[in-house]
């Protein structure tokens, strides 16, 4: 399938990185580099996009080059909810893969194989971490379905939700750890950086040769 688009969620406020995480570097390259030339390798036809919270944020990152739109957030503080908000309305595609802009192992190979589980019958390919925990922030989404859906939570009073509670009814396609755990690394592909702390044993993992197939 080629009519997807990619976005990169990178609006966070990085409170706990001490500095906007698209700025942040893993091993010597920008992680937000790092989600795209994965992305890139599995969807080369795809246009990738990066969604920041504002022009302040913007402001902040300084140069970011080498992607098509830079888009905003729909709405202020609904963390990812907008920032998937904002990637929906803007595809002009079927489907669009959102990924968050830190989490730097991810692989082309993890993202070829969601796009292979699209089928007919969902609005979500949603992978499971090894943990059991979904993966929203790595998944694909039925643009005109998702973009309806959300439009709907807007009129909503209270609180924005979080983003699994945003989608939970959707049809969501899950796809368990056991479905992926062939591919390499699989394990890590998730690893999330929110601190230096975070950086520091994400970099460790990788000098250790954690990085294998699970057995």
């Amino acid at each position: 399938m080629n009519n997807i688009d990619a976005y990169i969620l990178a609006g966070g406020k990085s409170s706990r990185m001490g500095q906007p995480k698209v700025n942040v570097e893993f091993r010597g390259v920008r992680m937000l580099g790092l989600v795209a030339s994965a992305i890139r390798a599995a969807l080369p036809e795809s246009c990738i996009c990066v969604v920041i919270a504002n022009e302040d944020q913007l402001a902040e990152a300084g140069a970011i080059t080498g992607f098509g739109d830079m888009i905003y957030d729909l709405g202020e503080d609904r963390g990812p909810v907008g920032g998937l908000h904002a990637a929906v309305e803007h595809s002009r595609s079927e489907w669009t893969f959102v990924a968050a802009c830190d989490l730097p192992m991810l692989s082309p190979d993890l993202i070829s194989f969601l796009v292979s589980q699209i089928d007919d019958n969902a609005d979500v390919v949603l992978p499971i971490q090894p943990d059991g925990v979904p993966q929203p922030l790595a998944a694909l989404y039925r643009v005109e379905r998702v973009r309806d859906h959300l439009l709907e939570l807007e009129n909503v009073k209270g609180n924005s939700p979080s983003l699994m509670a945003a989608i939970d009814t959707l049809q969501i396609k899950r796809v368990e750890f056991t479905d992926y755990r062939h591919i390499a690394g699989s394990n890590d592909l998730f690893i999330n950086v929110n601190s230096p702390r975070d950086l520091e044993n994400a970099a460790s993992l990788l000098e250790a040769g954690a990085r294998v197939v699970a057995e």
